[in-house]
């Protein structure tokens, strides 16, 4: 698989990830696969991190950071080329963040996002 130029310092950071992180990160997930629309595919790229949980305060609420970072490669799909939001793009770098909350022990699974 040949990466594109645009994408080879994410590739490069991507791979660097595990050696950066691995005292904070508790659950590290790479997926690869199709995104479809009208029928056509697409290679999509995502990796995700969920952070180890943390207890706020002294209730029995734990809060964990979650982040995902992913690519979605462009389509070029003929009836949405005159579209406002056409296809004809190289591609979709998506980044989100957010926490998973969990009530309860440590050991009910809380840093593993469970």
């Amino acid at each position: 698989m040949r990466i594109p130029h645009f994408l080879r310092p994410l590739a490069l950071s991507l791979a660097l990830v595990p050696f950066a992180l691995p005292a904070q990160t508790a659950h590290l997930q790479f997926q690869g696969g199709s995104s479809f629309m009208d029928g056509r595919g697409a290679t999509a790229l995502f990796i995700e991190g969920v952070f180890n949980a943390h207890r706020l305060g002294d209730s029995g609420w734990r809060i964990a950071p979650y982040v995902s970072l992913g690519w979605i490669d462009g389509r070029d799909i003929a009836r949405f080329r005159g579209s406002r939001y056409g296809t004809r793009t190289a591609g979709a770098l998506l980044l989100a963040a957010g926490a998973r909350i969990h009530y309860g022990d440590a050991d009910d699974g809380a840093t593993t996002g469970s």
